[in-house]
């Protein structure tokens, strides 16, 4: 059985991991270690959750504050469901629960990125309300 619980420091090896797991063109497990810990430093209780089982980490949703002009925000940094949990409803669980803790805190805008080939996640997304606001220019060294 899975069960959701706030995200902790201890995880942030496991969550890097399982990112760079999932995201192999995007993700140095270094750096992952370095957003993931930001966020866990800037978030609102409830907003980081992993999903376990059996002591394992096979889920995770990290949120955090993001400065803004726009008061009140926070932006989703990673919703991460490994491969083999995958269709079992965890991925929304985790979404709706964080987005729920973000509500209660006095968040009043989310923001996310999400491949649009990503053909699940922009569909969770569009089910629960985000719309597409803007596109993204993004320059790498």
């Amino acid at each position: 059985m899975v069960k959701i619980r706030q995200a902790k420091k201890s995880d942030l090896k496991a969550l890097a991991k399982m990112d760079a797991r999932i995201f192999p063109e995007t993700t140095m497990e270094s750096e992952a270690i370095k957003v993931f810990r930001h966020c866990l430093a800037n978030t609102v209780p409830g907003a980081c959750l992993v999903a376990e089982e059996n002591g394992k980490i096979v889920g995770a949703m990290i949120a955090a504050r993001k400065l803004t002009h726009i008061k009140n925000a926070a932006e989703v940094r990673d919703l991460l469901v490994d491969e083999k949990f995958r269709g079992k409803g965890i991925g929304k669980l985790l979404f709706r629960k964080s987005l729920s803790a973000l509500k209660k805190h006095g968040i009043t805008t989310v923001s996310l990125t999400v491949d649009p080939k990503n053909k699940r996640a922009y569909a969770l997304y569009k089910k629960e309300g985000f719309v597409l606001f803007r596109h993204l220019l993004l320059k790498r060294f």
